[in-house]
């Protein structure tokens, strides 16, 4: 009898102990604290997060990196807004978060939080589009402005550039 109960007990607590999903929260104080903390999901927990109702499931896409190494783009569109979270998946972890919106005001909002938090930021012209960076340690935040249909679109991607190395086991320069 005792063993009858311990087993399923016991799976119980090895399930929580290695299922990092319940440990991994979403810090919604912000912009900032939210794409830091998506940055830091697993991919069960990522699909956790936005799988509710104020999100719809808008597609993924699938790609290679260095040595084959298997990059995922998931993406959700917020319920009556126009506007869209992005995670990126390598080796079944977060490593890049992103979400894309149409308002100027929002993008603004979400640049001055991550100033806010230590980000410095490097200005950077690319053909075409306006792409602004910001930078602290391994992290580095992307705001990209894309113009589709006489509409602006702000593209805000925060990218754990170690995390990303570590996983398609790049070798990172100090």
């Amino acid at each position: 009898m005792k063993r009858a109960l311990f087993t399923p007990v016991f799976i119980l607590l090895i399930s929580l102990i290695t299922d990092k999903s319940i440990a991994q929260a979403v810090d919604e104080t912000n912009f900032a604290t939210r794409l830091l903390s998506i940055t830091k999901l697993n991919i069960h927990s990522a699909r956790a997060y936005f799988s509710t109702d104020a999100y719809s499931y808008g597609g993924n896409s699938t790609g290679t990196l260095n040595e084959g190494a298997i990059i995922d783009l998931y993406k959700y569109n917020v319920n009556n807004q126009n506007s869209t979270y992005l995670y990126q998946i390598v080796a079944d972890s977060v490593c890049t978060s992103g979400y894309i919106t149409d308002k100027e005001s929002e993008c603004q909002q979400i640049k001055n939080s991550f100033i806010n938090m230590g980000f410095g930021q490097v200005d950077t012209l690319i053909a075409g589009t306006e792409k602004t960076i910001l930078l602290k340690g391994y992290l580095k935040l992307a705001i990209q402005t894309k113009q589709s249909n006489d509409n602006t679109y702000y593209i805000i991607m925060l990218t754990d550039i170690d995390k990303v190395a570590r996983l398609i086991k790049l070798p990172m320069k100090q």
